[in-house]
């Protein structure tokens, strides 16, 4: 009498992960089936002004991760097919200075993220909104990246926000000012 015992192993499927806008080629992993994914062979993407936050089963994070930000299995891979991996990138975070050109009140300083509008809050908790100086006898006109009202407009004359942060590290950005014009209506009367 004679036992056999069956040996199963996983099958083998490719995942392709896709930089989704880092930099270099895209690479391919052979990962087992129902096998937590393994990192021999994969090197860390790279995109300027982000950090690189793992690869994930959809695009900008969705899905399932499969590898943390470290490029560490963190899953086993349950799909019996080739899949098709996504990096996941956040912003930068730099701290934005308004410099008030002879203005006073308003904010100070924001924190902005690469590539997105510039905030509408001052903090990450969302806690104070922009605000914008005051100086008599002008009107204030927005925030430029160049004095003068040169530039980039990053803040209108009512703070609404125009423009995304793209510059690599953090910075100063001008209050623009025009002189306030009064007009004066004079009455005259015959005596």
């Amino acid at each position: 009498h004679v036992t056999l015992t069956a040996v199963w192993e996983g099958l083998i499927y490719n995942l392709i992960l896709q930089k989704d806008d880092g930099s270099g080629e895209n690479q391919i992993v052979r990962a087992e089936y129902d096998i937590i994914v393994s990192n021999d062979t994969i090197t860390k993407p790279t995109r300027t002004g982000y950090v690189f936050m793992g690869y994930y089963s959809g695009k900008r994070g969705s899905g399932d991760q499969y590898y943390n930000e470290f490029l560490i299995g963190v899953k086993k891979l349950d799909t019996p097919s080739s899949l098709t991996l996504y990096a996941y990138w956040i912003g930068e975070q730099y701290t934005v200075r308004f410099d008030k050109q002879g203005g006073a009140g308003g904010t100070d300083i924001v924190i902005a993220t690469y590539g997105s509008t510039v905030p509408f809050y001052t903090t990450p908790d969302c806690i104070e909104i922009v605000k914008k100086p005051s100086r008599a006898g002008y009107a204030f006109k927005g925030y430029y990246s160049i004095t003068g009202g040169s530039g980039t407009l990053y803040y209108d004359s009512i703070m609404q926000q125009l423009n995304a942060w793209t510059t690599l590290g953090d910075g100063v950005i001008y209050a623009h000012w025009e002189r306030a014009v009064y007009t004066f209506n004079f009455n005259t009367y015959a005596y």
